[in-house]
């Protein structure tokens, strides 16, 4: 093989061959690592079937009322019939429900 002149000192092809490989597969595995690096997530969970999932929402604070029905059908009534139903509710909050002003609908 033909020598090669490098900072006016003779090198042989084969070492200067040597140093370029070792300089490419350097390059190379910094190259890996950093695709390695940027495909890997940061934070990965698995969820197994005992897990409890989201949270619960916070409970509420206050009154709340709530219907077990919310409208009812009377059907047909004549005029002047007198009709009953009772709605029935329940205060599901936290604090004391007072129902101070009922309006028919």
């Amino acid at each position: 093989m033909e020598p090669w002149m490098a900072d006016g000192a003779f090198v042989d092809l084969p070492a200067r061959e040597a140093e370029t490989l070792k300089d490419a597969i350097s390059w190379l595995l910094v190259l890996l690592l950093a695709l390695s690096i940027g495909q890997t997530p940061i934070a990965a969970v698995q969820l197994g079937d005992n897990d409890l999932g989201p949270p619960p929402p916070p409970a509420e604070v206050g009154a709340r009322i709530s219907f077990d029905e919310l409208s009812h059908d009377w059907g047909t009534v004549l005029q002047g019939t007198k009709v009953l139903h009772t709605y029935r509710f329940r205060n599901t909050g936290t604090a004391v429900l007072r129902i101070t002003n009922v309006k028919p609908g």
